[in-house]
């Protein structure tokens, strides 16, 4: 047995038994066996942070696959190997004998400008692709149905609904289906939409006389993408057009999938008929991203900007951002900006310094009555029945949790608060916020709802 036969073999037990994005992150394409002697096995990794993650996450599980293997006690040790970056490199220089059995390219050179222009009607962003969505444990249901739908065509998940919270990669996940479909067939008409453009669309059509197009526009494609669905919450002439929408589309065989920051059921004011739609076919939560994925995030845009950031900084930055992907690249975004404005090397001290005005600059650009708004439109009720006099139940929650935010987030005075409520003193400003500060204590609802409610604010 030479040591390619053995790294392959190793490989292929290594991929049994860890998950598909921990193998593609690390392992495929990133390792090889540099040499074999005495049993003596050095691993070459393609990149110092590799070899630090591998060496730290995965030495005990390959060395046991290696002695397995070969029926011998072996020795593992690590390095930095160009070979690995080598011989990736040869199957592009490998010029093939014959084109016979060979896929051919989704698009010859001269098509590039047919593709961008598919994507352009579709409304999508090239940026986002399936290349580049990194997956880990909190996405990868998500993922394996969007490379099912997209490799295989699958009419098994439809409508596939995906939700999850701000920041961690619906658009781009949903907005990549439908540049892969178009990639493999650019004549499919692919339409990504949020519903708020939707509605837009809707209320010009009735202004403009002009329905008869609109329904024609949405009716008449092959890949319905509907992003932002909690905003249809109350939308009652939205959601009946949405409602026969989906009908025609579904009848004839047509994919349609959805994305919202919450599940179906959890949509407020979303008509029961509509509700049981989204749910009829395949449901999935994109989770937060746990330390590994957010890492590996980290890695792969350091990569593609060729940044050299050391892994214990990479790793602190990671646990900054621990709640969205969006958050995360926009800390690293930044962290290089300063670095190369103050003409400083990244480091955990130029981070912090980073972190501390990205905070002061939030609270000083935040105004009250934005965090109004977006509790209003997470409660999806008027403004001016928060702010206002009102006393239904309905409205005392998201008043009270409007109140607290103001004042334990960003500090503002109880007057202020006061006189946004229109109350005639402070004391219900101070009620309401110490019951919300008992109710976090106690309700595992009302923390999620304030830490979603957060998300909007500070994403």
């Amino acid at each position: 047995m030479d040591k390619i036969t053995l790294w392959e073999s190793t490989l292929g037990e290594l991929q049994l038994n860890l998950s598909t994005a921990n193998f593609q992150t690390w392992f495929k394409g990133k390792t090889i066996i540099v040499s074999w002697e005495n049993n003596l096995v050095e691993l070459g990794c393609s990149s110092p942070y590799v070899k630090n993650w591998i060496e730290s996450r995965y030495q005990v599980q390959i060395k046991a696959i290696l002695d397995n293997v070969t029926g011998e006690n072996n020795g593992l040790i690590f390095s930095v190997s160009p070979l690995v970056n080598n011989i990736n490199r040869k199957p592009k220089n490998k010029q093939p004998s014959s084109n016979v059995g060979s896929p051919a390219p989704l698009f010859l050179e001269p098509d590039q400008d047919l593709f961008k222009e598919a994507l352009s009607k579709a409304n999508l962003n090239p940026v986002f692709n399936l290349e580049n969505f990194v997956v880990g444990s909190s996405n990868q249901l998500a993922y394996a149905v969007a490379k099912s739908i997209t490799d295989q065509g699958s009419k098994n998940y439809n409508p596939f609904f995906v939700y999850g919270g701000v920041g961690l990669g619906k658009t781009h996940l949903i907005q990549s289906i439908g540049q892969q479909l178009i990639s493999k067939n650019p004549k499919l008409k692919v339409l990504y939409s949020p519903c708020e453009e939707f509605t837009n669309d809707l209320v010009t059509s009735i202004q403009t006389k002009t329905t008869r197009e609109f329904k024609i526009k949405y009716r008449s494609i092959d890949v319905l993408l509907l992003d932002d669905a909690q905003f249809l919450s109350g939308r009652e002439a939205t959601q009946e057009e949405i409602f026969h929408t989906f009908n025609v589309l579904h009848s004839l065989g047509k994919q349609i999938i959805i994305a919202s920051d919450r599940p179906p059921s959890s949509i407020r004011k979303l008509a029961d008929r509509l509700r049981s739609r989204f749910e009829g076919g395949m449901v999935a939560d994109i989770g937060k991203p746990d330390s590994e994925l957010r890492e590996a995030v980290l890695l792969k845009k350091c990569a593609a900007q060729k940044i050299n950031l050391p892994s214990d900084l990479i790793r602190q930055l990671a646990e900054c951002f621990p709640n969205s992907i969006r958050d995360l690249e926009g800390g690293l975004i930044r962290l290089i900006t300063y670095s190369r404005v103050a003409n400083r090397p990244p480091s955990p001290t130029l981070l912090k310094e980073v972190l501390d005005l990205t905070q002061k600059e939030t609270a000083r650009n935040t105004n009250p009555k934005k965090v109004v708004e977006i509790v209003a439109r997470y409660f999806s009720t008027p403004v001016s029945e928060i702010t206002g006099k009102h006393r239904q139940a309905n409205l005392v929650l998201p008043r009270q949790i409007a109140m607290y935010i103001l004042r334990n987030n960003f500090n503002i005075s109880l007057t202020v608060i006061a006189n946004i409520f229109n109350k005639a003193d402070h004391t219900s400003v101070i009620y309401s916020v110490n019951k919300i500060k008992a109710q976090i204590k106690t309700s595992p609802k009302t923390r999620v709802e304030i830490g979603e409610i957060s998300e909007r604010i500070f994403t």
